[in-house]
């Protein structure tokens, strides 16, 4: 035991909310401290004292270990070793070896170990970048493992191999990522949703300083980056399971509930929402990505996995631990995005909770079924016309909209659309035609749209739970075409030539409904006005009309932004069109085009 053990930590010491902080000038060496109210005792053992308990810490009246560990740097690896009760064991106590709950990176070496990080040797260069507005996002959900992949099928990708595929993303016109989760997780290349720890990275995605660049670099190219975050539960193996043994009735410790209907999930244990320690290293973990990681923002994964118990009461705690989480970043980052997973259709979660935005379900479950079923007769013009409409808020980015996510692609669920639409051709000019539909109506609904990685590339590979969403990016001509459309919608949605701010209103007024033709005609405004006004119509019946009158809310030119096939090269582009002063669809101006067969035409006010 060396003199500096069992002595309090000086006051001036530099604090974080890291498990280990370096000291910063004349006090060198690294600051350890955990939370571990049951243990007697607690040592820190690494490398820098060849595992051997050199260094017992001192314990604070709030159930804390600390010491101040000289000449200790970043690199070393260390794990604490724990006197704790032994329960029923026929001894008093026992001990315990445990890795730092707070720490940024664990090592899997030989055994599980965590790792001195400094975290403030990064030179940030993002200095001059901001997120978009919430009205004109544009998300892309990926999977560092497989989007950053070196070859189709692999799930190697890391932090530094994906950043060379962020020129595509800015290409596509993509604004927002948002990056499944980057949490260190039970499993290798999965899906991340069992994470282990709330602080540390994904070790075979890369270090922290990794994923920094990455941030770094999307920042330079005018992307920002949000995270999927993990809080509704702890995968197996989890650092904070039984951490200073036996807490109550429960088996599981201190960090988790001791009642065990509160501790049951689907997924596995629940954090312990009312303990104030637990909601502050959840509270911190967030506060993590923000500061850390320059982060624009956040989904919180299954918030009614932290809000509801399986027969069905509700925790309060999880409301107001909820509510605390979005206030403290709105009030740290006023230009934060704040999204949470509920598929509950609640409102609450948006107006009691403090999100900006939810993941919307009815929105897939309508377009998805309207454009796969194979019977144009199924596809249902007014179920369409509702849930195009449909809000949380008087925003328009009060849901988020998608066609794909990770959820819906696997083999077993309802597949990639293209898969869905034609099995056997998923690059048939139906499948094509029709998947593009289903984009059209996510970037011009109500709605914060979402594509998932290679959704742009008509991607039809649907791998099994939990294999990671995959991308071809070796696609053949038939997908850059596809590409290139969507990267017209992408345009269009976030205003980006200034021709369609409508798209970005929170206006949508639904102005034809012709279920015997398969023609529907909504109008996204602003206010009105040259530069505002936008007009899709969109045909989902396998017939084409030569002669086809819509109603238009103002007289003069109309500029065609948008042509499905002629996107996709199946005929000239339309340039413009006019509008006569004849009333139809309860408007004073109308037109006729010809409007194509399983196609979408946007119209512009010029």
């Amino acid at each position: 035991m060396t003199s500096a053990s069992l002595v309090p930590v000086p006051k001036n010491a530099k604090r974080s909310i890291y498990g280990a902080t370096l000291q910063r000038g004349g006090q060198a060496g690294t600051l350890f401290c955990v939370w571990a109210p049951s243990a007697s005792r607690c040592f820190v053992i690494g490398e820098f004292s060849v595992w051997e308990r050199d260094f017992e810490m001192f314990k604070t009246k709030d159930g804390y270990f600390e010491i101040l560990v000289e000449k200790v740097g970043p690199g070393c690896k260390y794990k604490y070793l724990l006197e704790i009760p032994a329960f029923g064991k026929g001894k008093e106590t026992e001990e315990v070896w445990r890795d730092d709950p707070r720490c940024p990176l664990l090592d899997y070496g030989n055994s599980r170990s965590s790792v001195v990080v400094d975290m403030e040797e990064f030179k940030w260069q993002d200095q001059d970048f901001f997120p978009p507005a919430l009205n004109r996002i544009v998300l892309y959900e990926l999977h560092i493992g497989s989007f950053g992949c070196s070859g189709m099928g692999k799930n190697d990708g890391t932090f530094l191999s994906a950043i060379p595929r962020l020129d595509h993303l800015k290409d596509l016109g993509i604004n927002v990522i948002e990056l499944m989760p980057v949490n260190q997780d039970a499993h290798g290349h999965c899906w991340g949703y069992d994470p282990i720890s709330l602080f540390a990275v994904h070790s075979e995605f890369g270090s922290p300083n990794d994923l920094k660049r990455f941030v770094n670099e999307a920042h330079l190219r005018g992307i920002a980056v949000i995270i999927d975050w993990v809080p509704n539960h702890m995968g197996p193996t989890s650092v904070l399971e039984r951490f200073d043994g036996k807490h109550c009735d429960s088996s599981l410790g201190h960090y988790f509930y001791s009642d065990r209907e509160k501790r049951k999930t689907d997924y596995g244990p629940r954090l312990d929402y009312q303990n104030r320690e637990v909601r502050k290293m959840i509270k911190d973990s967030l506060l993590m990505w923000f500061d850390s990681y320059h982060i624009d923002g956040v989904r919180v994964d299954s918030t009614g996995t932290m809000r509801l118990l399986s027969n069905g009461a509700t925790l309060v705690e999880s409301w107001t631990l909820l509510r605390e989480c979005t206030d403290m970043i709105k009030q740290k980052r006023k230009d934060c995005i704040l999204i949470a997973e509920d598929l509950k259709n609640n409102r609450d979660i948006n107006s009691i909770c403090g999100f900006h935005s939810q993941w919307d379900a009815s929105f897939f479950a309508v377009i998805f079924h309207s454009l796969t079923s194979p019977e144009d007769t199924d596809r249902n013009l007014k179920s369409i016309s509702e849930v195009i409409t449909k809000t949380f808020t008087k925003d328009a980015y009060s849901r988020v909209i998608y066609t794909e996510n990770h959820d819906t692609i696997p083999s077993d669920r309802q597949k990639r659309l293209p898969k869905c639409i034609d099995p056997k051709n998923p690059t048939s000019k139906y499948a094509i035609k029709r998947s593009l539909i289903a984009a059209a109506l996510t970037l011009t609904s109500l709605g914060m749209p979402m594509l998932l990685q290679g959704q742009e590339l008509l991607e039809t590979s649907c791998p099994t739970w939990p294999t990671p969403p995959t991308i071809n990016w070796e696609s053949d001509s038939i997908c850059q075409n596809f590409l290139r459309a969507i990267s017209r919608l992408v345009l269009l949605r976030t205003n980006a030539n200034g021709m369609s701010k409508g798209l970005t209103g929170n206006n949508l007024h639904v102005c034809h409904v012709n279920n015997g033709a398969g023609v529907l005609v909504f109008h996204r405004f602003e206010t009105g006005g040259a530069g505002d006004d936008v007009i899709v119509i969109c045909n989902l019946k396998n017939a084409h009309y030569d002669k086809y009158r819509i109603g238009l809310p103002a007289e003069g030119v109309w500029w065609v932004a948008f042509d499905s096939d002629s996107a996709l090269g199946g005929d000239e582009e339309r340039t413009s069109i006019d509008a006569y002063p004849e009333p139809y669809d309860n408007m004073f101006w109308s037109t006729v085009l010809s409007v194509r067969a399983y196609s979408v035409i946007i119209l512009t006010k010029l």
